[in-house]
């Protein structure tokens, strides 16, 4: 009391727990620099694909567990290293490595700033795409999906279309339907007009999916067919309307899918009814548009 009355400072055990707590967040941090740094100098000696493996599997579930991790692995120089290892040529020799190295990239992309530094390092786009081509496994395929998703923002969304994004996605969609049209809904939403036309030999096979897909991969199909029309216009709305049948499918999702798929139907229906009369298609600013 008399120090608080004197107004000189003096410490509680609630100050001594904050400064408690501060230390042994360094001190954390610390070890996990040591760890990454160790690890990370470990994968740039390793000769063989087995020992890789070891320390890959280490990385990934490190990346897992929170972003000072993450932030230190980046800075560690993690990520050139990694790309090695998204090769068919590992894949089919040590599929493990292939599916623990594109885990790993998806983990550390999880941080925002990490986002930027994996676009900008050279061949980690194409590796990651060359995966979801040519991955060993569904885990490996599905996770390069996932990687590129991730790494879907309006920074980097221009790049990826720079890259052929959108052509793997009209192939990938065979294989992996669901992860595809997710990826092929966040590129055409934020990719501009450039992404659109890109997406223009795709729209027949999203048309496709509005009846054959799952419930997930049915509302993807819907919402990208939404914002291709609108930002493509009529071009984009003819080759959907050259579709035969493509009214009665659109009226089955209607009947039958999500809340959100029945809503992006009955646009998708307005817009060919506006089109099919003559009038413009009704068109709405990708950076406001609703989900």
């Amino acid at each position: 009391m008399w120090c608080r009355e004197q107004k000189i400072p003096f410490e509680t055990a609630g100050n001594n727990k904050n400064v408690n707590a501060v230390i042994r967040n360094k001190a954390a941090i610390e070890a996990t620099k040591m760890t990454v740094s160790f690890l990370v100098n470990k994968l740039s000696l390793s000769q063989s694909f087995e020992t890789a493996n070891g320390v890959v599997y280490e990385l990934r579930a490190l990346a897992k567990t929170n972003s000072d991790s993450r932030t230190c692995m980046a800075e560690a120089g993690a990520i050139p290293l990694l790309l090695r290892y998204l090769g068919s040529d590992v894949g089919s020799e040590f599929p493990n490595l292939q599916v623990n190295a594109i885990t790993t990239i998806l983990n550390l992309s999880i941080l925002e700033a990490n986002k930027t530094k994996i676009m900008e390092t050279d061949g980690a786009l194409n590796g990651v795409i060359e995966v979801l081509w040519s991955g060993a496994t569904w885990e490996a395929k599905a996770n390069a999906a996932a990687t590129i998703f991730s790494l879907s923002d309006r920074e980097t969304v221009g790049r990826l279309v720079e890259a052929g994004v959108v052509e793997m996605v009209k192939e990938a969609v065979n294989v992996l339907p669901e992860e595809a049209i997710t990826i092929l809904e966040v590129v055409v939403k934020k990719g501009g007009i450039v992404a659109i036309a890109a997406a223009y030999n795709v729209v027949r096979k999203l048309g496709t999916l509005l009846r054959q897909g799952s419930e997930a991969t049915r509302e993807s199909a819907a919402a990208s067919l939404v914002t291709i029309c609108r930002t493509g216009g009529s071009e984009m709305v003819a080759e959907l309307a050259s579709i035969s049948g493509i009214e009665r499918i659109i009226w089955e999702l209607m009947g039958s899918g999500t809340m959100r798929s029945r809503r992006k139907a009955a646009t998708l229906l307005r817009i060919l009814r506006r089109w099919a009369a003559g009038l413009d298609v009704e068109f709405v600013d990708l950076h406001t548009t609703t989900l």
